[in-house]
């Protein structure tokens, strides 16, 4: 019974904020071997990832992008991700996330907009 808590353990993700301001947080995100976070989708943020240690796929809508130790990739808002660690190591992700305020939204909704009239 000890050895199946112990394995329990081992594919626990471990997040925890390594710094925070008004709008914007930085995280460690650490995924053992074999794990995957949850398909996620954040409507109020940005996020830049940076893989510290191992490598992942990123399931995107449209695609699924490899990263490696020292790659990084863009999220932006409302688009569903997932990482997964298939490697043979523990994962260690840096996310650096930024609040979008509600003027931001409009701004970028209004560039849409005039992109969208121009084609």
């Amino acid at each position: 019974m000890n050895q199946q808590k112990n394995l329990a353990k081992e594919k626990t993700i471990n997040w925890s904020i390594v710094d925070q301001g008004k709008f914007d947080r930085i995280n460690r995100i650490q995924l053992p071997q074999r794990s995957k976070t949850k398909l996620k989708c954040n409507w109020d943020r940005k996020k830049h990832v940076y893989v510290n240690k191992g490598s992942c796929w990123v399931k995107l809508p449209n695609t699924d992008v490899l990263l490696e130790q020292g790659d990084s990739i863009d999220l932006q808002l409302g688009e569903a991700h997932q990482f997964e660690n298939t490697g043979l190591t523990h994962l260690e992700l840096i996310e650096i996330e930024r609040m979008v305020l509600p003027s931001e939204l409009e701004i970028e909704a209004l560039e849409e907009s005039l992109e969208q009239s121009r084609v």
